[in-house]
């Protein structure tokens, strides 16, 4: 446990966070997410982060805006790995999830004029429609990073009661993310907007972009051991097996 606890305290040395009055830090290996005021966790969410094989990523950004109603442009991975193959079995996939697919130009191709077997398939945009089927559910909240992930929510709301939620392709699925966005936008970093009407922009459908005035620093750890302000240690599972390669042993 000391080696544990020695391995995360060397993995955040390289990190030179920008602390200040509001920030926001994801714990990966503890799937869960604070919201942080004043030096004090003023909310905690449960999250879904990256699987074995598409971690999530250790970072540093800024919380500059809030999306309602996002559209998803879907990475070329999960085109290549994903799409294409479902494609292939079943034509009509991407009519039925809303997802448009789009030329150079931005212009709307027809889904069934594209070889799926080919490499090709992947220089196209796909992008799903707003909307409750939508991979990113009712709110993006964006911070721009060289990883090109960010924190949303999912219409597979279901999978925050498991006890393993390491299940996304990198980025973090938030419970709860409508109360993230209302704190956010309680007028201390952003315009003062409440969760009730965050919701009722929900319900309309209508897509939007809230910019924040003030932008809230976020990072994503990997804090495998920690202390938290009680003095109680906490311990969780190294599913990324981070620990191992800094030489510890299970």
């Amino acid at each position: 446990r000391f080696l544990q606890l020695s391995s995360t305290a060397q993995r955040l040395t390289a990190f030179d966070f920008a602390f200040g009055p509001r920030y926001i830090v994801v714990n990966i290996p503890s799937t869960a997410v604070d919201a942080v005021e004043n030096d004090r966790v003023v909310r905690r969410y449960a999250a879904i982060v990256g699987d074995p094989e598409h971690h999530s990523p250790e970072l540093q950004a800024k919380v500059v805006a809030v999306n309602i109603n996002p559209t998803w442009t879907v990475p070329v991975s999960i085109i290549k790995n994903e799409i294409a193959p479902k494609m292939l079995k079943d034509p009509t996939y991407l009519q039925r999830s809303h997802i448009r697919v789009l030329n150079a130009r931005g212009e709307e191709v027809d889904a069934r004029s594209i070889n799926w077997a080919s490499e090709r398939a992947t220089q196209y945009t796909l992008r799903q429609d707003s909307g409750a089927d939508n991979s990113l559910g009712s709110i993006r909240i964006s911070m721009p990073n060289p990883h090109s992930v960010y924190m949303h929510d999912t219409p597979s709301r279901n999978l925050f009661a498991n006890d393993y939620r390491f299940l996304s392709h990198g980025c973090v699925r938030v419970q709860g993310v409508v109360d993230l966005a209302a704190w956010l936008l309680d007028g201390a970093s952003g315009p003062q907007m409440s969760k009730d009407e965050i919701d009722q922009k929900i319900a309309s459908g209508e897509r939007e972009e809230v910019r924040l005035t003030q932008h809230v620093p976020v990072a994503w750890v990997y804090m495998t051991g920690w202390a938290s302000a009680d003095g109680v240690v906490h311990f969780r599972d190294d599913v990324y097996h981070l620990d191992e390669a800094s030489g510890i042993a299970e």
